[in-house]
């Protein structure tokens, strides 16, 4: 089960968390550690981010497999999500986390702008299992066979999610499921043009 951390902002964890008294390099494990109930929110936030970045055939679809893993596993009710150890070993030079965890930082930081704790009840554990399945569910739409942009909406819809998650911000998850929600509906509506389309060229 989650537990809840201190209500700092997630950029200044970003950024203590290779401080001057970490080691040298850190593993994936025990950057995962430092994270703490945090990790949820910012896997979802980063996956999201891929979708709307071009990538190689067949890369979308590997960061999907892993966000759909990483949703069932919030569903479920894991405090922090399940990683293989050859992963979970694996170092990272404490240059590179740094330079990266600075540029994640300086996003985070014009997002939390709106954003605060509040809405306490869509925080609890039990919302955040049930936002978990509706992550589960838009990364089953972002895996739809939909041309063009059918895969943007559900993205933007799970960015909202999990910011919401970061900041326990009740309004922003509340945002995040009227996204989801609408995203359902404008996806939906690309498939039956696209199957339209099709069938009329038959």
């Amino acid at each position: 089960m989650r537990s809840h951390s201190p209500p700092l902002r997630t950029s200044t964890v970003l950024v203590t968390i290779c401080g001057p008294e970490a080691s040298e390099d850190l593993t994936v494990g025990e950057f995962v550690a430092r994270l703490g109930d945090r990790t949820y929110g910012l896997l979802f936030l980063a996956l999201a981010l891929a979708n709307f970045v071009p990538a190689v055939p067949g890369f979308s679809g590997v960061l999907g497999c892993i966000l759909m893993l990483v949703a069932v596993q919030l569903v479920i009710g894991r405090r922090t999500p399940w990683i293989p150890r050859v992963i979970r070993s694996r170092r990272v030079p404490k240059r590179r986390l740094q330079q990266g965890l600075a540029a994640a930082a300086g996003i985070l930081r014009r997002l939390e702008r709106i954003c605060r704790p509040r809405l306490a009840l869509f925080t609890t554990i039990l919302a955040e299992r049930i936002l978990g399945f509706i992550v589960v569910y838009l990364r089953a739409v972002i895996a739809l066979p939909i041309p063009f942009i059918g895969n943007i909406p559900p993205a933007i819809a799970i960015l909202a999610l999990a910011l919401g998650l970061l900041e326990r911000d009740g309004v922003v998850i509340l945002l995040g499921v009227v996204l989801a929600i609408l995203a359902v509906i404008v996806t939906a509506g690309f498939a039956a043009t696209a199957a339209a389309g099709i069938a009329n060229l038959l």
